[in-house]
């Protein structure tokens, strides 16, 4: 419910918001919160109710829609009777309700919520709170459209008025009106990113006079600004570059530039790895890559060169390695006999911030209780061996589906029914790969992205950790499960 311009002896006093966000697949909570208003606390029954600056919010719940409703007046009658006791009046027509629903069919409109004296309270589906449009189904799509039309308005008048205006006033009008407009895209999708980065480049040719054929490279030189990442140091998982457009069935491909943006290319003692970005310092990885498997011991920082930004590896190599700052193999790991891949995850932080773009992108960390479906399809990506036994110049990637757990052991107690040592699959593993083989990760792809993708976006699955061989009939490659280990990589990077 949204209450606004309360008035007390008909002077304006404040703005209060309250919003009723509330279905029955939706419970905000049970924390029972005061409200002050001119330094009175008000109770308002079993909602919860919430004050940011001058706007009230209270929110209700319950198990059914009729119960909500019912909380809801209650809570607000509570609310109006502390308004008469401090001489407070409503002002109705500016007293709202939403009826937040993100998932469900939306309901037919329910019955009205009343004031004391019998007014009904109009329903709407969009409201601006705190600077933000919500609207009913809790999604931004409605603030960015406010968004991009005032960028619009406010680029055409600096447009119209450029001849009014200094150099340093067009610098400073621009990071003052437009900047910060930009800046609310970090929840943007990818097809307004290019909308927003026009507008951005629009900026700058207004402050610099370049004209219209000036590459954007140029102009940000020209005004000495960076390349204006406003989404992704805050986006992950979503590529500039459509993977699915470059390959439609399951095999391996190069890989375009942009379409994992993520991807590392680690060197160690002159073999190959890889590795995923999972911050602006933080890379994910395999441990077996970093420990050495004779005694356990963790190899030198010194000896890990790191590279991202291009999928051609003649181009990586050209480019100074970033520098790290230290290795972080999960403490559980421990393969001396070089059958024991239980806890193959490492994180390696680098001594700077990676510089974000499309070509360098973090990729999202799963939940807890990401569910790895077999069959599902996913992706995985490297710089390791073809199926021609020779080291690519370019990334490559494969699409292969989930294997059920107990499939995927019994693959493996063949083999070893053939007098061939494998390592035990263990509940932080999963199996990714197809029954007749030839797609499947291999030497120098280890270390690297397993990815699966939801609601367009691309989340961390696993690394690429061991197999029997690469892409043999009836045998899988085996990842580590990441979900496993989220709590492990927030607690490192945390601490360190």
């Amino acid at each position: 419910m949204i209450i606004e311009n309360f008035n007390k002896h008909f002077s304006t006093a404040g703005h209060a918001f309250l919003p009723t966000p509330a279905n029955s697949s939706s419970i905000l909570g049970s924390t029972l919160f005061s409200v002050y208003i001119n330094d009175v606390a008000l109770a308002a029954g079993d909602s919860l109710i919430h004050l940011y600056a001058d706007d009230t919010i209270l929110y209700t719940s319950g198990p059914s829609l009729d119960t909500v409703l019912t909380n809801l007046q209650t809570s607000f009658n509570a609310i109006q009777h502390s308004f008469c006791g401090l001489q407070l009046l409503l002002n109705v027509s500016k007293t709202k309700c939403m009826l937040f629903n993100r998932s469900l069919p939306a309901p037919a409109r329910p019955t009205s919520i009343t004031t004391l004296d019998g007014s009904d309270l109009e329903y709407v589906d969009i409201y601006k709170y705190l600077g933000v449009w919500l609207d009913c189904k809790l999604s931004f799509q409605t603030h960015i459209k406010h968004l991009q039309s005032k960028i619009k308005s406010r680029i055409g008048f600096l447009f119209r008025n450029k001849a009014s205006f200094t150099h340093a006033a067009k610098l400073t009008l621009v990071k003052l009106t437009i900047l910060p407009i930009l800046n609310f895209y970090k929840i943007a999708s990818n097809t307004l990113l290019s909308k927003v980065d026009a507008v951005y480049h629009s900026a700058i040719r207004f402050v610099t006079k370049a004209p219209y054929t000036t590459h954007h490279c140029d102009l940000y030189a020209l005004v000495g600004w960076p390349r204006y990442i406003f989404v992704v140091t805050l986006l992950c998982g979503r590529p500039m570059v459509s993977i699915e457009i470059h390959q439609r069935i399951l095999g391996g491909e190069v890989a375009p530039k942009g379409t994992f943006p993520w991807q590392m290319l680690l060197s160690m003692e002159g073999g190959r790895s890889g590795g995923m970005v999972i911050g602006d310092r933080w890379i994910l990885t395999a441990a077996h890559g970093l420990v050495h498997q004779h005694n356990n011991q963790v190899i030198k920082k010194s000896e890990v060169m790191a590279y991202v930004g291009d999928n051609n590896v003649e181009n990586l190599l050209q480019s100074p390695p970033l520098e790290v700052a230290s290795l972080h193999p999960h403490p559980g790991y421990n393969n001396t006999d070089g059958l024991s891949f239980n806890h193959d995850i490492a994180l390696i932080k680098l001594q700077h911030p990676l510089t974000f773009s499309s070509s360098i992108m973090r990729v999202c960390l799963p939940e807890k209780d990401a569910e790895y479906s077999t069959g599902r399809v996913g992706w995985v990506s490297g710089f390791g061996l073809k199926d021609d036994d020779e080291m690519p110049s370019n990334l490559r990637y494969v699409r292969i589906p989930l294997v059920d757990q107990v499939k995927c052991r019994s693959s493996i107690d063949e083999a070893r029914k053939k007098k061939r040592e494998a390592p035990d699959l263990t509940d932080g593993m999963f199996c990714a790969g197809l029954p007749e083989g030839g797609k499947d990760t291999c030497a120098g792809d280890g270390g690297g992205p397993y990815v699966l993708k939801y609601g367009g976006v691309f989340w961390a699955a696993g690394i690429a950790s061991w197999g029997i061989d690469c892409g043999e009939p009836g045998q899988y490659g085996v990842y580590t499960r990441i979900a496993n280990y989220v709590e492990w990589i927030k607690k490192t990077m945390e601490e360190n």
